[in-house]
Order: C-alpha cells, then sequence, then structure tokens
C-alpha cells in the first residue's frame, strides 16, 4: 500500500484542533470505571496536552524532540527555541533523554 504525503493543517484547521483540545464536551470513554465522564477538554487539560500540541504545530518539531525540551532551551529575549535534545522511548527501559549532536541542533 502507498502512502500518502503528509500535508498541513490549514490555519483554521489548527485552530479547529486547538479549540476541539480546550473545549470538547465529549466524554472521552465512558467504559473508564475511575473518570468515566471525563471530557476530552478535562483530559487535555489536566495532562497539559493542548500545550503540546501547540508546540508541535510551532515548530514542527518531533515528539521526542518536545518531550526532550529544557527551560534552558528557550531564550524568552529572543522569543526562540532551541531544539538540542530529544527523548527516546525503550520499551522496558523508560524514558532516556539524549543530547543533539552540533549538527543536528535546530533552533
Amino acid at each position: 500500500m502507498e502512502s500518502k504525503p503528509a500535508r498541513s493543517l490549514s490555519v483554521d484547521e489548527l485552530r479547529g484542533v486547538i479549540d476541539a483540545l480546550r473545549n470538547s464536551d465529549k466524554v472521552l470513554n465512558a467504559e473508564n470505571k475511575v473518570t468515566p465522564r471525563q471530557t476530552i477538554s478535562e483530559y487535555c487539560a489536566i495532562a497539559d496536552l493542548t500545550d503540546v500540541v501547540i508546540m508541535f504545530a510551532a515548530t514542527g518539531a518531533r515528539i521526542s524532540e518536545v518531550l526532550g525540551l529544557r527551560w534552558s532551551d528557550v531564550d524568552f529575549d529572543a522569543k526562540t527555541v532551541t531544539i538540542s535534545g530529544k527523548v527516546n522511548r525503550m520499551p522496558g527501559g523508560g524514558m532516556n533523554p539524549r543530547e543533539l549532536h552540533q549538527n543536528e541542533v535546530r533552533r
């Protein structure tokens, strides 16, 4: 099966996704015995997922790169984020941070 190339979301589509993450009243999983009435927006707020999605959209970074960000990677004065590390998930070994090589660092 041939895969289709990825396409970028339009500004309106991205706004719709972010709005749904923040305001959706759809129940995430009614069969969940612990939180049967938890909505998508409640779950996203608790897990800070909206911020992660915005970071993906704003930077084009991969999930391992966003999860590897540290406060030292953020320059509030210059309004930049430097992707200088990433986190790899190792089955049975948890999350392992790794510094990027100089030629891999992105701003």
